[in-house]
């Protein structure tokens, strides 16, 4: 993560660049992201872009429209900003065409939360545990029991014996393409609602002067 000070730095340059062209924005630093609200032109995303630089995520959600639609943008711009890793110009726009992009608002988020996880947030609220978290760190770690013990911290067969359960719970098998997916997207609908964010693995690291901004 960058320095405080860095973040700033990278802020208060992008505001220059931004009030010398005369583009209406509020930018909002909160490390490792900068939050900004802009207007809904691609030449304005070109120069975000190009100040920030090529390394820099940028996850953009749709158009504000109206005050109490605040709340959500955000939302949706963390959820474009984990797509944004998957993007070849490290650039993702929430809503847009895409394989990972399946969910289209809010509402339908939680319906998928609720029907794919249900069971697993049940389990753990009753049991004090955190099934869910262990299931999203597994996948990040691309199913490796070892990557995956080792960013949680727990021994092997621990990590076997929680999907074990997740698989009971979720009646679903992580060995099963379809499933894996539903799940994939179910967590990730999961931090678009506000969600604990996933665990970080072995390795880990921010890129460029802080991890990405949400537009």
């Amino acid at each position: 993560m960058a320095p405080p000070k860095a973040t700033r730095n990278r802020s208060s340059d992008l505001h220059l660049t931004l009030g010398r062209r005369r583009i209406p924005h509020l930018l909002l630093s909160r490390e490792p992201l900068l939050l900004a609200l802009l207007p809904d032109d691609p030449d304005v995303l070109m120069t975000v872009r190009n100040k920030l630089g090529p390394a820099v995520l940028l996850g953009v959600g749709n158009a504000l429209g109206v005050p109490d639609r605040l709340p959500t943008a955000h939302k949706e711009a963390m959820w474009a900003l984990n797509l944004a890793a998957t993007s070849e110009d490290r650039i993702a726009r929430y809503g847009d065409d895409s394989a990972h992009t399946v969910l289209r608002s809010i509402d339908e988020a939680r319906v998928v939360v609720d029907r794919v996880l249900g069971p697993l947030l049940a389990y753990d609220a009753a049991h004090r545990t955190d099934l869910v978290g262990s299931l999203d760190a597994f996948l990040h770690c691309r199913r490796s029991w070892q990557r995956t013990a080792a960013a949680l911290n727990v021994h092997k067969q621990t990590v076997m014996y929680r999907m074990q359960r997740v698989e009971q719970l979720t009646g679903r098998t992580l060995a099963t393409t379809g499933d894996l997916a539903e799940l994939w997207i179910a967590l990730q609908a999961r931090e678009l609602l506000g969600g604990p964010a996933r665990t970080e693995g072995p390795g880990s690291h921010f890129r460029g002067a802080f991890r990405g901004a949400s537009i």
